[in-house]
């Protein structure tokens, strides 16, 4: 059984002129057959879409628990939604709904959740967020100890995705800015946010260029790599 109690960081992380170690935040979906992975969908069947989802799901969640952080999971839907009821009991994490609306929304609004958490009496007196997917092709447990730690020496941080758009945004607070009035989905988002940044006065650290699973390509690509972390290459 996995576990995310929040552990220290290593020294580099630790090492931050935030309060606390930043809240780490997923946002997924709810697997539902026919409702996740639709690109994909379209070349291996809705079936198989699925489980890619749960994979990614599972995978990146136990990334996340070994960082240390305080782990959340934002779920589209109910969050009494019976399989992320028993997902998140085994990770022994919290299980909140996402808001309503484009991605922008749902993304400001859990890092928002982190600065209204912390103005109550609490073991976590933080405003900072770390805001992920559930299908980044390449995460690790460097690379999200590696954002926390960019956090002391900018107030946001940005993982870059291959596609144009980025698979981690954090923040020491939130800047409703960089959610509002983004082309998403497309191949601009990442320099949108990069030029919104600019226009608020924002020192902005970004972190090694990623991917995401999207389309039969990328879910190829998961697979083989996968398989050479299992040989041990």
């Amino acid at each position: 059984m996995l576990n995310c109690r929040p552990m220290p960081l290593n020294e580099q992380a630790m090492t931050t002129t935030t309060p606390t170690l930043p809240t780490l935040i997923m946002l997924a979906r709810v697997p539902v057959l026919g409702q996740v992975k639709s690109r994909l969908a379209r070349h291996i069947g809705q079936p198989q879409a699925l489980q890619a989802h749960l994979q990614l799901l599972r995978h990146n969640a136990a990334v996340a628990c070994a960082t240390g952080m305080r782990f959340e999971l934002h779920v589209t839907g109910d969050v009494s939604t019976p399989w992320f009821a028993r997902f998140a009991a085994e990770l022994d994490v919290p299980l909140l709904s996402q808001a309503s609306g484009d991605i922008g929304a749902k993304m400001l609004y859990a890092s928002e959740s982190v600065s209204r958490a912390s103005a109550r009496p609490t073991t976590r007196p933080t405003t900072a967020s770390i805001v992920i997917g559930s299908d980044c092709g390449d995460l690790s447990v460097e690379y999200l100890q590696a954002s926390a730690a960019l956090l002391a020496t900018a107030p946001l941080v940005l993982g870059p995705a291959e596609d144009g758009g980025y698979v981690l945004i954090g923040q020491r607070e939130p800047f409703p800015a960089l959610f509002a009035d983004i082309p998403w989905g497309t191949h601009r988002v990442a320099q949108f946010t990069r030029e919104r940044a600019v226009q608020a006065g924002l020192a902005l650290a970004e972190l090694p260029l990623q991917w995401d699973v999207d389309g039969v390509a990328d879910w190829r690509r998961w697979q083989n790599r996968q398989g050479r972390l299992t040989a041990g290459g």
